[in-house]
């Protein structure tokens, strides 16, 4: 930069609202100034992070988790040069770029190539000059000759390189080998040689200050778009042609300089999804149940490489995790778990389960409640995995195949799917791996693996060891399958021809008689593993015993011969291996909910319909952090909980620390950016043969099975891991004609008692309320909310509430009173206890009218000892500390954005106790400052399991990071707990 000062345009940088990482030039600050940018002390509040140091930690949170453009200050200087504001995309100072590090010298190149050149190498995170010193990296030269490239011959410390380097770099989006692009491997023709060397005096220019540093004049190729592509040989005339026709900056092509790629990493869910959620639920419908991932310490025994098969846990240890909150010790301050919130209706979590199947039997415990409502109850955030280490295991990347070996797997599966399509159910493709345990006459022999640590051996070796046991049982319990066909060979390159790769069809009920639909579970006798071990809330096996029995089913306290159906969750038991034995059909409660939906008894047909080939509370995936882009509503909760189940983390939103990224299509703003971090990205068979015994598949992500997307049922088993387990399914359940006269189902409601029904909406419908009979003063008029009631309940207490005067309040913030009969965690009664007047039982509002007015309600007031011991605390006295003082006071929080219960959930708690949410996670300058200075309002952060990856900061510099429980407590109990709840 020159000593003067160039003149800045007024208010250029009127839009700039920027924050400065580290020491800028006092000119910068200038410039910044001169065009009215403003400074902001707080880095959620910019609009632009100004930094040299690409690897400071603050650089580094405002790209992965605001998603904030982070700029050089040479975007300052050549901003006011070029008299615009330039793109921020070529002028990171991140060392991920494809030039970062490198400092050019141009050579022998005309003024138009020396241009695009400097643009090309600038924008992607490399410096450009034309002296040849102790600073350059590279030498850009087009031939193998001049006074630059036999000084660079000598320096072992710059590489040689032509243009085309530069071009097919940025166009294959990695730095290319330097050797494959010397100047002397190119062979001019005889023609082109002599017009260059007449023209080659003219190219070479005398170096000057201006044009030899990084920040030199600007080029208007920065402006251009586009990437050309590089053909060899190189000239400097044909390279001036292609740089006029063609667009240069593949990487921001939006008119958006950002890209239009906020939110991106931020959101916790996607748009797609979250439109989903709003057609699902009606206008005032409210889901049912909110689950809270639990906050459990990690299995102890060490962290195991993912490779290991099975878990060091026994097969009956409880599975902790997530939404497993009601333990023994729940309560206790050493370990206090997430506990649900219900909301609006008094319905106890049945399930420590992710909501995927805490709802499955949940809504059709009552006769008069669809099985629509039951979905509703389930459309909340996703299970949280248990985190076990923070160490990121890189997978590790496949031997690069031969273009030949690359594409047949492409087409065998071209092959397969139009074989498929001809065919009820698919059969066994070729298989690069071996069949799993759960098919007992073959044993995966795992590959060749780099050396072990001892520990990590032993462990090993032992699980291999109790596996080998597990697979020689089940060999010698295992019938001889008469009608089982045998796999193709793990060898095989084609596929076998059709009449091989026949199975037999696989059968629900017996195709021959019809089975009502009320009954589609006649003649399934059911027997229940795993799951009651793990179940907190015991009434709800009670449940599914009554929900199966509605539908024709029976449900047998212990497992015997005449069970036909093992539920169950994974394959490594002995009851399973009995059940196998005798050919009994072993499914999931997955399997369980899907057959609900539809009515009818149909073959297993997705990975979470098959238990899961390890045992409870096995992690395969425990190092792994998942997203997953293109899927929605069901399969987007399906691929939450097989993460789930694998012990993977997952997260809607997508940033460095992910491991995985899970593509539909490999398309989309998530998918660009996993391919530019460097991020695997698979299809979704890649986790459901990871669930089904392939653990092979953990370092398989760049094979062409799993990058293979578009499929038609990307949830579809592999056929030849599941063989076994539908060995059960190709003989039909056969349904007694007794049977079948003698079942007495639950009766179909009539055509007209069919507006009797409960509505699913717990508000009153509008037309049934009647208009007040009486006005009061706002003063005096009571604003209620109802909470732990039936819908039906719900709209009684709504008109004699209206007949008296009364209102229903539109929000917490505007509630005086709120009725229920007992504490629940509801977000209801977790948002008004803060700003309520009174917390009343329905009693109150009998008495009311039964008198024809308002009644004081001191006799009342609502007591549950019972609640009030769980929770250690006294309502009266939170209510007391609530009206005194809001609890969250002059405090900030900011929540991390996979938190659960929702984001939106936990800021309306926060908010009705006097706090405010931040939008953007602050710094560690910022937290100390705030820390420091006792005039600054108190920054609390609060996260989960699943997101403690973009706490790494805080933890490293010793901040308190808090769970959910800090917030849900709190506002319970009115107290700050900053010791109870904290991360470790």
């Amino acid at each position: 930069m020159s000593g003067q000062v160039p003149r800045v345009p007024e208010e250029m940088f009127k839009e700039v609202k920027y924050y400065a990482v580290g020491d800028l030039d006092p000119q910068v600050i200038q410039l910044l100034k001169a065009g009215k940018a403003k400074e902001v002390s707080y880095n959620a509040l910019a609009s632009h992070i100004i930094s040299e140091d690409g690897d400071n930690p603050e650089v580094g949170e405002a790209r992965e988790v605001f998603d904030l453009p982070v700029v050089k200050p040479s975007w300052v200087i050549l901003s006011v040069q070029c008299g615009a504001l330039l793109p921020v995309n070529g002028f990171s100072p991140e060392s991920c770029q494809i030039f970062f590090g490198i400092t050019a010298c141009l050579s022998q190149v005309s003024p138009e190539d020396r241009s695009a050149l400097w643009a090309m190498l600038t924008f992607h995170g490399g410096g450009c000059q034309l002296n040849l010193n102790r600073k350059c990296t590279h030498l850009v030269v087009p031939e193998p000759k001049g006074e630059k490239y036999e000084c660079a011959l000598r320096r072992a410390s710059i590489k040689i390189v032509t243009p085309d380097w530069v071009l097919d770099c940025i166009s294959e989006k990695t730095r290319k080998d330097e050797a494959l692009y010397h100047p002397r491997l190119i062979v001019y023709e005889e023609e082109e040689e002599e017009e260059e060397e007449e023209e080659g005096a003219g190219n070479e220019e005398p170096d000057s200050p201006n044009e030899g540093s990084t920040d030199g004049k600007s080029s208007p190729a920065s402006s251009q778009e586009g990437s050309p592509s590089g053909e060899p040989p190189f000239s400097p005339k044909s390279s001036a042609e292609k740089s006029k026709g063609e667009l240069m900056f593949d990487d921001s092509s939006d008119s958006s300089p950002e890209k239009q790629e906020r939110n991106l990493n931020w959101t916790p869910a996607e748009v797609p999804q979250l439109a989903a959620a709003k057609r699902r639920l009606p206008p005032g419908k409210e889901p049912g149940l909110i689950n809270l991932c639990a906050n459990v310490p990690p299995v102890p025994g060490g962290i195991l490489p993912p490779e290991v098969r099975g878990s060091l846990l026994a097969p009956g240890q409880s599975l902790q995790g997530p939404e497993r909150p009601e333990v023994m010790a729940a309560w206790s301050p050493a370990m206090r778990t997430l506990r649900n919130i219900t909301n609006n209706a008094d319905i106890q979590q049945m399930s420590s389960r992710p909501s995927n199947v805490a709802h499955i039997l949940q809504s059709l415990s009552a006769p008069t409640k669809t099985l629509e409502q039951q979905v509703n109850h389930s459309q909340q955030g996703p299970a949280s995995a248990v985190l076990l280490g923070q160490v990121k295991v890189a997978p590790e990347p496949a031997p690069a195949p031969q273009p030949i070996l690359h594409l047949q797997p492409q087409q065998l599966l071209q092959l397969q799917q139009q074989h498929l399509a001809q065919q009820p159910y698919p059969p066994p493709p070729p298989h690069p791996f071996p069949p799993p345990p759960a098919h007992p006459h073959q044993f995966p022999q795992p590959p060749l693996q780099r050396p072990q640590p001892p520990l990590q051996q032993q462990q090993l070796s032992h699980l291999q060891q109790q596996q080998l046991q597990h697979l020689q049982r089940l060999q010698q319990m295992q019938p001889t399958p008469t009608a089982q066909l045998p796999g193709p060979p793990a060898q095989a390159l084609q596929p076998p021809p059709p009449q091989a790769q026949a199975q037999p069809p696989l059968f629900g009920h017996d195709p021959a008689v019809e089975i009502p639909e009320e009954g589609f579970l006649l003649g399934c006798v059911f027997a229940i593993a795993d799951y009651p071990e793990q179940m907190s809330d015991k009434q709800l096996l009670a449940t599914w015993k009554r929900i199966i029995q509605a539908h024709g089913g029976a449900v047998d306290p212990t497992f015997s011969s005449r069970c036909t159906h093992l539920l169950c969750e994974s394959q490594v038991s002995g009851l399973f291996a009995q059940a196998m034995k005798e050919r009994k059909r072993c499914i999931t409660a997955h399997w369980l909910n899907t057959v609900l939906k539809k009515k009818k008894l149909v073959p297993p047909h997705r990975a979470l319909h098959f238990p899961v080939a390890f045992p409870p509370g096995g992690k395969p995936c425990s190092q792994h952090i998942i997203s997953v882009t293109g899927f929605v509503d069901n399969d987007r909760d399906d691929l939450k909980l097989m993460a789930y189940l694998a012990g993977a983390k997952y997260t809607g939103y997508l940033c460095r620390s992910n491991t995985v990224l899970i593509c539909r299509e490999p398309t989309g703003l998530k998918y660009e950016k996993a391919k530019e971090w460097r991020i695997p990205c698979v299809n979704a068979q890649w986790l459901g043969d990871i669930l089904l015994g392939n653990f092979e598949a953990l370092r398989q992500t760049q094979y062409g099975r799993y990058t293979a997307f578009g499929l038609q049922d990307p949830f579809a088993p592999t056929p030849q891991l599941v063989l076994s387990l539908l060995d059960a399914w190709r003989v039909p359940l056969k349904v007694s004609s007794e049977l079948l006269m003698g079942v007495r189902l639950p009766p179909k409601p009539k055509q007209n008692e069919v507006t009797n029904v409960q509505p699913s909406s717990k508000r009153a419908r509008i037309e049934d309320i009647p208009p007040p009979t009486k006005k009061l003063t706002p003063e005096l008029t009571p604003f209620v909310l109802f909470t732990g009631f039936e819908p039906v309940q719900v709209q009684q207490y709504i008109k004699k509430l209206y007949i008296l005067g009364g209102e229903v309040a539109e929000s917490a913030q505007k509630c005086t009173h709120l009725i229920a009969s007992k504490v629940t965690r509801t977000v209801k009664f977790l948002t008004a206890i803060s700003v309520v007047k009174h917390i009343v039982t329905p009693e109150w509002l009998e008495e009311c009218f039964k008198c024809q007015k308002f009644v004081d309600e001191q006799n009342y007031l609502l007591r549950d000892a019972e609640a009030e011991v769980l929770f250690s605390f006294s309502l009266e006295e939170s209510l007391r500390r609530a009206h005194a003082s809001p609890l969250f006071k002059a405090k900030y929080f900011y929540i991390t954005p996979g938190i659960c219960p929702s984001l939106s959930t936990m800021k309306a708690i926060v908010e009705c106790a006097g706090g405010k949410v931040l939008s953007r996670q602050p710094s560690f300058r910022k937290l100390m400052e705030h820390k420091q200075n006792k005039s600054l309002s108190e920054i609390v952060l609060i996260s989960c399991e699943n997101d403690l990856h973009l706490c790494r900061e805080y933890f490293a510099r010793g901040i308190d990071v808090h769970n959910a429980e800090f917030v849900l407590t709190g506002v319970l109990t009115q107290t700050l707990d900053y010791e109870s709840y904290k991360f470790n």
